[in-house]
């Protein structure tokens, strides 16, 4: 038993989950000799009512300036998905951030530079870089297997002749920054994939074509 008068040393927990596309945030205190029974139970039963667990954040009320980083909130992820005003759990379904280094996932849906422009936003948004250096870029590339038709060197040029990325860093110190239209474009590279598209390369259509192809037979004349 605890001497009167004596309050036993107790943790704040606050549970972080999403169920049907909302935010569901729970905090109660617990005794420290409870606090593994306590939080168990409380998990199992968001799982049994549908509810998806985030995060579990543990703060003790002997120490409250031992507050621990919500990584959900505050990590590159969450801070790229805020940029794109995206839910953080979408975006993690087709990127991955650990360190300083980006992924791609399922990158072969998209056009190389589309998945260049993603990599680099992701790099510049979320990690707060203010470019990519040359050898991450390829590094970068080369992990999510992207496919180059060209040598990387003249990926760039392409790049920098479309307008994706800025001419000056690049030329002096082999710098990748994207302009504004190349954030747009690693924005909707992003987007496409969360919705489970992807751009084409093919060119647009300039005509409809007869059924059953060929030429249409001209008119005699009468």
């Amino acid at each position: 038993m605890t001497d009167a008068g004596q309050q036993p040393v107790q943790t704040t927990v606050t549970l972080r989950g999403r169920v049907a596309g909302c935010e569901l945030t729970i905090s109660f205190a617990v005794p420290d000799k409870d606090l593994k029974e306590r939080v168990t139970a409380a998990l199992e039963q968001m799982t049994a009512i549908g509810v998806e667990p985030l995060t579990v954040e543990k703060v003790a009320d002997t120490d409250p300036d031992a507050r621990p980083v919500d990584e959900s909130r505050d990590g590159p992820l969450a801070r790229l998905a805020r940029e794109l005003a995206l839910p953080a759990a979408d975006l993690a379904k087709v990127l991955g951030i650990k360190g300083d280094t980006v992924q791609l996932y399922r990158a072969s849906q998209l056009q190389p530079s589309d998945a260049a422009a993603a990599l680099c936003l992701a790099y510049e948004k979320g990690l707060g870089k203010s470019g990519m250096p040359y050898q991450v870029f390829d590094a970068a590339l080369e992990s999510i297997h992207v496919k180059m038709k060209t040598p990387l060197s003249t990926f760039c040029f392409n790049m920098i002749r479309d307008g994706v990325i800025q001419k000056k860093p690049y030329e002096d110190g082999r710098s990748i920054v994207l302009t504004p239209a190349g954030e747009q474009k690693g924005e909707v590279a992003l987007k496409a994939l969360i919705a489970g598209g992807a751009r084409s390369d093919a060119p647009p259509a300039r005509g409809r074509r007869r059924a059953g192809g060929g030429r249409r037979p001209k008119r005699k004349r009468k």
